[in-house]
């Protein structure tokens, strides 16, 4: 089976070849880098769902902290 790139731009994914299955790490992020997420161009989409996931992570801790001082 052939595999095919696809790149996301905004929130819409660009085929480069008809293909009905889709890859995740051949969905390739195209944008600038971003410092809050570490996210960066050309991240496939299984790192940036994890690079997402990981700030969220920080995100609820950093929420339960703050509410919850020692």
């Amino acid at each position: 089976m052939t595999k095919h790139k696809y790149t996301i731009t905004g929130a819409f994914a660009h085929p480069v070849c008809e293909d009905p299955i889709i890859y995740s790490q051949n969905v390739i992020y195209s944008g600038p880098n971003l410092p809050c997420t570490g996210i960066l161009t050309c991240d496939d989409l299984n790192t940036v769902v994890q690079k997402i996931d990981e700030q969220l992570c920080v995100l609820i801790q950093a929420i339960y902290d703050l509410n919850n001082p020692i």
